[in-house]
């Protein structure tokens, strides 16, 4: 599942952009992960701490902290940073890991049909559509 955030919607130059795939055993559990953002480093960088610190937990509350917690390490905030706002692209950084984290939550609320412990945040998850005015975008 990809993300992208420009300065403008038209815009093709991402701000902060975003893969991520997980791959999900029973209960839950992550197997395998694979989470890589481009923007915050000069290449396409893997947050190989955030992979490591999720890596056989269960996709719960506790893992969003573990994953909240290792992202600034993999992209220490760095103010010299090439197009600059960095702590606006520290922000995306963990927001666009919230996101697919959101995503994948009410995918699994979909598929489990009996609330297990741990998953109450997965299960309260609400499907989101954007209504956007098409006169605001001439």
């Amino acid at each position: 599942m990809a993300f992208k955030q420009a300065r403008r919607r038209e815009d093709d130059i991402a701000v902060v952009n975003a893969c991520f795939k997980v791959a999900l055993g029973k209960g839950g559990v992550v197997q395998s992960c694979s989470l890589i953002y481009g923007g915050r480093a000069p290449v396409t960088k893997r947050a190989a701490l955030t992979e490591q610190a999720i890596a056989g937990q269960t996709w719960d509350s506790d893992l969003l902290e573990r994953a909240m917690g290792a992202i600034p390490r993999d992209f220490p905030l760095d103010s010299d940073v090439p197009g600059g706002m960095p702590e606006y692209r520290q922000t995306l950084t963990m927001s666009l890991f919230y996101k697919f984290y959101t995503v994948v939550c009410g995918r699994l609320a979909r598929e489990v049909r009996q609330p297990q412990s741990g998953w109450g945040v997965c299960l309260c998850v609400q499907g989101f559509r954007r209504h956007t005015d098409k006169q605001a975008l001439l």
